[in-house]
């Protein structure tokens, strides 16, 4: 029998083990964080849902020195307007300057249903869905739902908040919708403005 026949009967074999070992690979690693997540104790749990109401109402009433302690020294987070923030002064500031425009409250609140995933006995990946209610100073209300997700990393007795990333619907943005809304009226009252100017500058003339 020559080498190249070997070959060729070879060949086959290590492809079906190849494919057989990529197979196996992936559904480890599908069934992997429903093992994982299985393994959280109720005791951490508790600890995560506190940092996360914490972290929840620093945002809705802006009073981000009560979150501090629960933020990861290398906490960053991007919003949905795909800036990333590294650290929460940073972020603070950015928020603060939304209530600068014509909004008046952002008030976030998150689904029931959290998915999770234990990486390791101390950090956590976790991810859902929010919706956040927008009210404007000259306007209604708009609702806005976004998906986030959050790395977490227990330290002590505490689990502190590694990353945060939030995303929603470009197409779908309350506050870019109330944004053209405001410039269409304003656009329509420098028409009529003008218009009325053009009138009296005309009648003036004519005298």
């Amino acid at each position: 029998m020559s080498f190249r026949t070997v070959s060729v009967r070879v060949l086959p074999l290590c492809w079906s083990l190849c494919w057989s070992l990529v197979v196996a690979l992936l559904v480890c690693c599908w069934t992997a964080p429903s093992s994982w997540a299985a393994t959280l104790s109720p005791a951490d749990l508790e600890l995560i849902l506190q940092t996360r109401e914490i972290a929840l109402d620093a945002l809705n009433n802006r009073d981000f020195d009560q979150v501090k302690p629960y933020l990861h020294p290398d906490f960053t987070i991007t919003t949905v307007d795909n800036q990333l923030f590294q650290g929460v002064d940073d972020f603070e500031t950015y928020w603060e300057d939304q209530f600068e425009t014509n909004i008046e409250t952002i008030t976030m609140a998150l689904d029931d249903e959290t998915e999770r995933v234990l990486i390791d006995d101390d950090l956590e990946v976790a991810y859902g869905e929010a919706t956040s209610t927008i009210a404007f100073q000259n306007g209604p209300e708009r609702v806005m739902r976004s998906r986030w997700t959050a790395v977490l990393q227990k330290d002590d007795d505490k689990w502190l908040i590694q990353s945060l990333h939030f995303s929603a619907n470009l197409l779908d943005n309350p506050v870019l919708t109330a944004t053209q809304s405001a410039m269409r009226w304003i656009g329509l009252g420098a028409g009529i403005s003008g218009a009325i100017v053009g009138a009296i500058v005309v009648w003036i003339l004519k005298r």
